[in-house]
């Protein structure tokens, strides 16, 4: 659950746009490994 005092606003974002947004490399790396399980309809 998102905590509302942090988290006001939401975006949809396609893949590369969404890699393109993000600062640090860990969260780069976290979307890389969920867009990879998706593709690849690996569990987590």
């Amino acid at each position: 659950m998102l905590s509302l005092k942090e988290h006001l606003k939401y975006q949809w974002f396609t893949y590369d746009d969404a890699m393109e947004k993000l600062n640090w490399d860990s969260n780069k790396t976290a979307l890389w490994e969920l867009n990879y399980r998706i593709e690849n309809k690996l569990k987590p």
